[in-house]
Parts: C-alpha cells; sequence; structure tokens
C-alpha cells in the first residue's frame, strides 16, 4: 500500500502543478487582455485630442480670418 499511496500522492502533486500553471496562465492571457484594451483605450483618447486640437485649430484661423477682415473695413473705413 505505501507504492499506491506514494503513487496517489505523486499524481495529485501533479495535478495540483497542472492546476497551478493553468492558473497562471490564464492570469497572463488576461492580462495581456487587460494591457492590450488600455493600449486601444489611450489611442482612442489620442485621436479624439487630435480632432479637438484640428477644430480648435480651425476655429482660430476662422477667428483670425474674421478678425483681419474686421481691421481692413475699420481702415477702409477712416480712409473713407
Amino acid at each position: 500500500t505505501t507504492n499506491e499511496e506514494e503513487e496517489e500522492e505523486e499524481e495529485e502533486e501533479e495535478e495540483e502543478e497542472e492546476e497551478e500553471e493553468e492558473e497562471e496562465e490564464e492570469d497572463e492571457e488576461k492580462e495581456e487582455i487587460e494591457e492590450e484594451e488600455e493600449e486601444e483605450e489611450e489611442e482612442e483618447e489620442e485621436e479624439q485630442q487630435q480632432q479637438q486640437q484640428q477644430q480648435v485649430d480651425g476655429v482660430t484661423k476662422i477667428a483670425t480670418a474674421l478678425g483681419e477682415k474686421e481691421k481692413e473695413r475699420k481702415k477702409k473705413r477712416k480712409k473713407s
């Protein structure tokens, strides 16, 4: 019976090791997925910031152009 008990213990140890390995693999996969999701979120945020900056730049250009036109009108009025 001693041999049988030893074999059973070895089998149990092997099973425990396998379970631990599987858990580690699952944890690693979860970490990878989380990292990928974080990267995607960061990329989306960067894109949104770029779009917002482009909008701000466009509005600034328009405002500057309107300001210049207004200056020209005032100059023309003074000359008249």
